[in-house]
């Protein structure tokens, strides 16, 4: 089977079987039944994943089956386009299966779980990523600080939000999935643990399960499980952004195998151009390193040199500047499925967005117009 965390292939388990029932009988002194593993080698040995091939196998040896529904990981969900190598699945359908957003979640830092201490809390997962910062308790000076700051806050409202852009993560005692920081954070892409109800916040310091934070110290947060940890946890960047900036091949790396694979046939298959808004010189050539193939839109009056570093970077690809124009954003995949059904030829967006919004062109021009 594939492993809904890291999708490589095998079989999992106690003698091939898993589950609070096997534990039971080994407890009993009962052994699993041998036919079991054997039964689950001989089935899942075909290659099949998907789910309705899994019911049919749970059927036939329904007397040693038992399934679970299981939501996959973004990594999982994407190395498991290694089924078209295995002739299980089309390239169209491995492109329907993987969104942008999970891949947008591949493309987050993360911290190195070989050097990760005990956490002081857990809250709710808001918005994943891994950042690292002072803490701050007062919106108003997030803006000012030089160094990353994380905003700690009971809870969030609009007027946090200069301290919210200007931080590096976002942790409130209060709130959900749905609360207004998490909602904010996703929105600007910024990490954020919300809910951690062990946070007592004062004044100038908060006090977390019996531990003592004042403004100035420096914590970690994961947005992808919640955890807050005291210290500067160390930081490994994405490896889907390093090959993306090509710094690394994706040779034996069964995840960077597939999300060239992946990203190979969206280009072939998409309608849409995507171009990215770029201010910057630095910013053009991240883009066209992440694959834009122009510039949708450049918003501020640069002057010569700056635009000279522009078309410099994208190298007589088309370049579109308008000196006035309202904020646009169209990497997502409901704007990018607007512009494919509308008949537009290119999408425009941020220059980390670019792969994410090469991959929702190609799955807008293999999947139906009612499907998300």
């Amino acid at each position: 089977m594939y492993d809904f965390i890291d999708g490589h292939k095998d079989l999992k388990g106690l003698l091939g079987g898993k589950g609070a029932n096997l534990a039971e009988m080994t407890r009993m002194g009962l052994d699993v039944p041998a036919e079991a593993f054997e039964a689950e080698r001989a089935g899942f040995g075909e290659g099949e994943l998907d789910a309705a091939r899994l019911r049919d196998l749970v059927q036939s040896y329904q007397k040693v089956f038992q399934t679970h529904t299981g939501r996959p990981f973004p990594q999982a969900q994407v190395i498991a386009a290694q089924l078209v190598e295995e002739g299980v699945i089309t390239r169209d359908e491995a492109l329907r299966r993987v969104t942008g957003e999970q891949l947008a979640q591949l493309m987050l830092p993360s911290f190195d779980e070989q050097a990760t201490p005990p956490p002081l809390t857990t809250g709710v997962p808001a918005s994943p990523g891994a950042a690292v910062g002072a803490v701050v308790f007062d919106s108003a000076a997030a803006p000012a600080a030089t160094e990353p700051v994380i905003l700690v806050r009971r809870e969030t409202n609009p007027d946090d939000l200069p301290g919210m852009i200007a931080a590096a993560g976002i942790l409130t005692a209060r709130g959900g999935k749905t609360s207004h920081a998490a909602v904010v954070a996703r929105g600007m892409g910024r990490t954020c643990v919300c809910g951690a109800d062990q946070v007592e916040i004062g004044t100038d310091s908060c006090t977390v399960a019996g531990h003592r934070l004042r403004a100035g110290d420096v914590i970690s947060i994961d947005g992808a499980n919640g955890r807050v940890y005291a210290g500067a946890v160390p930081v490994r960047p994405s490896k889907v952004v390093r090959f993306s900036e090509g710094e690394i091949m994706p040779c034996g790396n069964a995840l960077l195998r597939a999300v060239q694979q992946l990203m190979a046939h969206a280009d072939q298959v998409a309608r849409l151009e995507v171009h990215a808004n770029a201010d910057t010189g630095a910013d053009a050539a991240r883009a066209r390193r992440f694959g834009a193939t122009g510039i949708g839109l450049c918003r501020l009056p640069l002057q010569q040199a700056d635009f000279e570093q522009l078309f410099a970077a994208m190298d007589g690809l088309p370049v579109t500047i308008r000196l006035i124009d309202p904020p646009l954003h169209g990497g997502d995949p409901a704007s990018v499925r607007f512009f494919h059904d509308a008949g537009l030829d290119h999408v425009s967006c941020s220059p980390f967005r670019v792969p994410v919004a090469r991959l929702e062109a190609g799955r807008a021009a293999v999947t139906g117009s009612d499907t998300r």
